[in-house]
């Protein structure tokens, strides 16, 4: 099966600070997939990044991660052995909020190529349409269709008929 591999690139719509010293970067709609933030701080500081598919909470189910910056008090996040699935990155222990040019989001799935496209003159038909296959991308990860990112690293099976049409009908997934 093809290799899971960045898709996609996800700018951010905007970073807020949240507290003194806490920004949370908000990526306009969830993902599945690789963050990339350069970050600055006290040389040697520890900054905390947590991942949220929910806008009251800086964290969901457990997606967190650290850099420690270097001498110089700079250092670049990137994800590397795992991948978050979530819409807000929180960012705490930097001196300063990432500018949105520094901070890329990527859409990390299974790497088959898109073989159609749907489009529709009925708004809401083509909203949904857009939703279901935006979201057979996020869940389709190693070959498998998973049922959700954050919290099931393997497909079961269980999900695969559900969204099999979707798959075959939009994907070169054979």
């Amino acid at each position: 099966c093809e290799a899971t591999r960045p898709v996609e690139e996800r700018r951010p719509a905007s970073i807020e600070e949240r507290r003194p010293g806490v920004w949370r970067v908000d990526f306009a709609r969830a993902f599945t997939g690789f963050t990339r933030v350069a970050l600055e701080g006290a040389p040697g500081a520890t900054v905390h990044l947590s991942w949220s598919e929910r806008e009251d909470e800086e964290c969901t189910y457990g997606q967190a991660s650290e850099l420690v910056l270097d001498g110089a008090g700079r250092g670049v996040f990137e994800h590397r052995f795992n991948y978050a699935a979530a819409r807000w990155l929180t960012i705490e222990g930097a001196a300063r909020a990432p500018r949105l040019d520094e901070v890329t989001g990527l859409l990390v799935r299974t790497g088959y190529a898109r073989t159609a496209r749907f489009r529709c003159s009925d708004p809401t038909l083509q909203a949904v349409h857009d939703a279901v296959a935006w979201t057979y991308e996020c869940l389709s990860l190693g070959g498998y269709t998973v049922d959700c990112a954050h919290r099931e690293r393997w497909g079961y099976g269980g999900d695969a008929p559900a969204t099999m049409e979707t798959a075959l009908d939009h994907f070169d997934v054979g």
